[in-house]
């Protein structure tokens, strides 16, 4: 047996109990042991938790490491098939109610207040200005920037396209500034173009 073979057959002695939880809205609880299921095997992927009806999702994310995706496709081609579980390699498209959702948890910034450019001169980056009153550090800016990639479009769209994305306190006084409700709009025209 290997390392992946192990983390699933001990994933695999637990799913059903820690199916049963999530649904049941232990959400951290379930978190918690699936970290502990990853340490046990020194797997270190960041992963979300997720459901689709009653699907409990594991989503696993290489955060734009080429190398990692490698390794996250790696293990997922020997997942079981399992009744309670789906198991997704790159974090998928949010709903943008979702999205500000999310923002909002992890940084305390509502996107409504942001505005937003889109640069098209070498690849497609997306930048997000803050109001100066968010306060967050350059990583956190970056991983701001990033998080709203990845769930606006999917990260392995994202990846694929090489989409980037970056953000900054202060809103800029230039011309052509979005609104998030305007942003949507053009989301949606960069979305349709990669398909």
């Amino acid at each position: 047996m290997n390392n992946n073979d192990d983390f699933w057959g001990d994933f695999t002695k637990r799913s059903t109990r820690m199916a049963v939880e999530f649904r049941e809205g232990k959400h951290s609880e379930v978190f918690d042991e699936i970290n502990r299921i990853f340490e046990a095997h020194a797997i270190d992927y960041c992963f979300d938790l997720s459901m689709d009806g009653p699907t409990c999702l594991l989503i696993f994310s290489p955060e734009g490491d080429y190398r990692v995706a490698e390794e996250i496709d790696s293990l997922l081609k020997s997942a079981p098939i399992l009744a309670d579980w789906k198991f997704v390699g790159r974090r998928q498209k949010k709903e943008l109610s979702d999205l500000c959702a999310i923002i909002m948890h992890l940084y305390l910034v509502d996107l409504n207040e942001c505005r937003f450019q889109i640069d098209n001169s070498e690849t497609t980056t997306i930048k997000i200005f803050l109001p100066e009153s968010a306060d967050l550090t350059v990583e956190e800016l970056q991983g701001l920037a990033n998080t709203f990639a990845w769930h606006a479009f999917g990260e392995a769209k994202v990846m694929d396209m090489g989409i980037k994305s970056k953000a900054e306190l202060g809103i800029a006084r230039v011309r052509g500034l979005l609104s998030l409700q305007m942003m949507t709009g053009e989301l949606k025209r960069i979305e349709a173009s990669m398909n």
